[in-house]
């Protein structure tokens, strides 16, 4: 890896060499499961991969009700990119709501335990953001 500094001829050149020696950017868009899309143009799901750092982040919606309590598989991301083991995070819903995200070893996206101050419905077209990241290799 080459030194960067100012008024370099080649800086950008040289940067952009540093970033492909460590990896570079790999974008894949995560295959969703029947009765999901992306939430909007400017939130479509995708996994950015650094080096070894993995990051999942979009929006998604529901087309149909999925009932209290219940565990559900949205999508699904190239096993070689999944975390270990279960990588969970409780992220933000429609208005006050939350869920648990877990993308687990085989690459499954799956939400769970949508609730506000308890368990409810998630109600048709909710914004289910994907936010996680994790190491892999």
């Amino acid at each position: 890896m080459e030194k960067i500094y100012r008024g370099m001829q080649n800086g950008a050149e040289t940067i952009n060499a540093n970033f492909e020696e460590i990896g570079g950017l790999k974008v894949i868009t995560p295959t969703l499961e029947t009765g999901f899309t992306k939430f909007s143009d400017g939130q479509a799901p995708r996994l950015l991969i650094v080096g070894r750092s993995v990051e999942l982040q979009g929006a998604i919606k529901n087309s149909s009700i999925i009932k209290a309590g219940s565990s559900i598989t949205v999508g699904t991301i190239p096993k070689e990119y999944a975390p270990k083991g279960m990588k969970d995070t409780v992220n933000q819903a429609s208005s006050n709501f939350e869920f648990n995200l877990t993308v687990d070893y085989t690459g499954a996206i799956k939400v769970s335990r949508y609730r506000d101050s308890g368990f409810v419905d998630m109600g048709v077209d909710t914004w289910i953001t994907l936010s996680s990241n994790w190491l892999i290799g």
